[in-house]
């Protein structure tokens, strides 16, 4: 009799496991991927693995020898991982000393400003929707001529100007 009662309650007990056991289950899992949106002017070109600042401001000086030809005076490196794309632009001040000036072109990767020039259209470079597929860093070389001519009919002293750019992310 014992044995009759335990095995009844036996069978009790796995039934009621099997009636109330799932039989399926979903568990969700998500994550979030921040965007990293940054530009950095270095004297280099950078890569994932090389990102970080400048010890010291980048500046640049042009030689008398050098003026009238492109000098190369620095990277603008772009660390991005915004899927859809952005525009970098380049603008720039003319070379200043009190009340003269001095023009000079600024070349960045496939775009360009003149200070000369009241209007510039090639002076942004955009990344277009989808061609960025993860965390990518693009250094554009910048370039500097400056303009021959002024630079001989200018009097002494030190010309000053400064280079600006613009990183916007596609939203």
């Amino acid at each position: 009799m014992k044995k009759n009662i335990l095995a009844v309650l036996m069978v009790i007990t796995l039934s009621s496991f099997a009636a109330f056991a799932a039989t399926s289950g979903d568990l969700n899992v998500s994550t979030s991927v921040s965007g990293q949106n940054e530009i950095m002017v270095h004297s280099i070109a950078l890569t994932k693995e090389t990102w970080a600042a400048p010890a010291n401001p980048i500046s640049a000086t042009i030689l008398a020898n050098e003026v009238g030809s492109a000098k190369q005076v620095g990277y603008v490196n772009v660390k991005t991982n915004n899927r859809k794309g952005y525009a970098l632009t380049v603008t720039a001040d003319k070379l200043a000393s009190d009340t003269f000036e001095i023009d000079y072109l600024v070349n960045m990767g496939s775009a360009s400003f003149n200070t000369a020039s009241a209007s510039n259209t090639e002076n942004t470079i955009t990344v277009a929707n989808g061609v960025i597929t993860g965390l990518t860093v693009t250094p554009y070389e910048v370039s500097v001529t400056v303009d021959q001519t002024q630079y001989d009919n200018s009097p002494s002293g030190l010309y000053e100007g400064n280079i600006y750019f613009n990183y916007v992310a596609t939203v």
